[in-house]
């Protein structure tokens, strides 16, 4: 995995910091439908887990 590090600043007042670590799509290999199945999955984990931390407005 990369070094590298996206960070999402959601506030910048009376904040608290969370992190979670997801796959690196851009490491995908494969045919360009595997990749993007992978792509998908990636996305999913990270709708799932915004809603698992944050909840879902309804």
């Amino acid at each position: 995995m990369s070094s590298k590090k996206r960070v999402l600043f959601l506030c910048t007042h009376n904040s608290a910091r969370s992190h979670h670590s997801f796959p690196d799509p851009s490491a995908l290999t494969g045919a360009d439908a595997e990749i993007m199945a992978g792509v998908a999955r990636v996305r999913d984990q990270i709708k799932q887990w915004i809603v698992d931390t944050f909840g879902r407005e309804e």
